[in-house]
């Protein structure tokens, strides 16, 4: 028997641009602005704490320009979120899943569903308190998860997860 790899026409290759992707749940920017706000809280009492204590030893432009670079910081991390949360979104195939996000590094991830070894719907305290479900799914091979989906609604993870894992036990019939 031969070897057969044939070259493929680019340009017959389905087109990923063709999809329509689904964007996240609004309400996912409240819960990554209400997470950031946490970080930041905890990052500037550090900070403050440590300024407090220490500004003494900085010379005098480092104790102006301490509390202006954490704040900028702060509200530079705000920003990356908000135009960050508008290019993620995600779209479904009949054999894979595709997750887009990334601001600066834009970054498409396909997965198929023939290397999927199982999911799980997750939600954290913020998110249950604005109805919000994350998919995981995970491949062989791995102890975190693969692929994560945040932002979605409870009932859509769900259906999500469950179509997923019907394809992958129809994957292993065949």
């Amino acid at each position: 028997m031969l070897f057969d790899n044939n070259q493929i026409d680019s340009d017959s290759l389905p087109k990923v641009e063709n999809l329509i992707f689904h964007p996240l749940q609004t309400s996912y920017l409240k819960v990554s602005l209400i997470s950031n706000i946490i970080l930041w809280l905890v990052i500037g009492t550090g900070a403050s704490i440590f300024y407090f204590f220490k500004s003494d030893e900085f010379p005098t432009i480092l104790r102006f320009l301490f509390p202006i670079v954490i704040i900028a910081l702060a509200l530079l991390s705000f920003l990356l979120i908000i135009l960050g949360f508008k290019k993620k979104s995600y779209a479904m195939r009949q054999n894979d899943i595709i997750f887009k996000t990334g601001l600066l590094w834009q970054k498409e991830i396909a997965l198929p569903f023939n290397r999927v070894q199982h999911c799980e719907v997750a939600q954290g305290p913020i998110e249950r308190i604005f109805n919000l479900s994350e998919l995981k799914v995970f491949t062989a091979g791995g102890a975190s998860s693969d692929l994560n989906i945040p932002g979605l609604s409870p009932e859509e993870a769900k259906s999500m997860k469950e179509f997923i894992v019907n394809k992958t036990i129809i994957d292993e019939e065949e």
